[in-house]
């Protein structure tokens, strides 16, 4: 298993879009990995959705694809009607296809992660969608790739469909990947293990209380206000997100994360640490500026 230096942030980050697949009144949350090559994107996805305790098979948690197309997609769909997410581990491979079929990949892509396709026709004949039809992705893609797709996406909608986090990695974090590599890490020097990632049985509910309620929305009017500025271009001066979905989707991702710090509740209910997670996450939401994942060595989360 490939090491994570430095990665446990990301890799709760997946985690928690993940978990928001399993709550009773929430859609899954769509997650956007903006990193340079070889900065652990394919990585920290691979060990969110391994590290799994649960008497349930792992590969019904996410489906993680290298490529496909729209149609593609829709037989995935239909073959892991369990599975929350798809994780596309490259998106450069499935926008390298021709413009047509990236379009309706992308498209797919839109009515998955927002209403839920509800039923398709081909010439194979009609094929009806249940609660299958709707379900989140993780995608993995370098800066420019993000950057030649946004205007794009901005004009269809799927950019705010989409939680946009952009990391990178640090100087301190990339001299011990390169001594890793190199065989001169010492093993107290690997970066503390992520904590196994626990299913539920069952959809959860899980209840905000109005002090955080208030806060969730303060930090989701914060990030669409700050994704706003960076979406107007010469191309699209006039592009504003409302504001909508990115609290809906920090809702759901406070929910989710609860249920990955305190897994054993009762009463499942959002704590402090989670609206904490959800302030220090704020800070990687953009689709143009990368965020250190380098911490000042003094910080903890903890609180109830």
């Amino acid at each position: 298993m490939e090491k994570l230096i430095g990665m446990a942030f990301p890799v709760e980050v997946v985690q928690t879009v993940l978990l928001t697949g399993h709550l009773a009144d929430e859609k899954p949350v769509s997650l956007l990995i903006i990193a340079s090559p070889e900065s652990g994107k394919t990585t920290a996805t691979r060990k969110a959705n391994i590290s799994v305790s649960s008497d349930r098979r792992g590969e019904e948690l996410a489906v993680a694809l290298t490529d496909t197309t729209g149609k593609g997609l829709l037989k995935i769909i239909s073959e892991h009607p369990n599975a929350s997410h798809v994780i596309f581990n490259d998106l450069s491979i499935t926008a390298g296809h021709k413009s047509h079929v990236t379009k309706y990949l992308f498209g797919v892509i839109s009515a998955m992660t927002e209403e839920g396709i509800t039923r398709t026709a081909d010439p194979e004949g009609v094929r009806p969608y249940g609660k299958e039809g709707t379900k989140g992705i993780i995608g993995c893609i370098t800066p420019r790739l993000a950057r030649d797709q946004r205007f794009t996406w901005n004009m269809s909608g799927l950019t705010t469909r989409m939680l946009p986090f952009f990391y990178c990695q640090g100087i301190d974090i990339q001299l011990k990947v390169r001594r890793y590599h190199a065989g001169l890490l010492h093993k107290s020097d690997h970066s503390r293990e992520t904590s196994s990632l626990v299913i539920p049985n069952e959809e959860m509910n899980v209840s905000v209380g109005k002090e955080y309620k208030e806060h969730i929305l303060e930090l989701a009017r914060n990030v669409a206000q700050k994704l706003s500025k960076e979406g107007t271009s010469r191309n699209n001066p006039d592009y504003e997100e409302l504001g909508y979905r990115r609290i809906i989707q920090f809702r759901s991702l406070a929910k989710a994360n609860s249920l990955l710090t305190h897994p054993g509740d009762d009463e499942p209910r959002v704590h402090r640490v989670n609206v904490e997670f959800l302030r220090k996450l704020s800070r990687f939401i953009s689709f143009r500026h990368a965020e250190s994942l380098e911490e000042p060595s003094s910080s903890s989360d903890s609180g109830k």
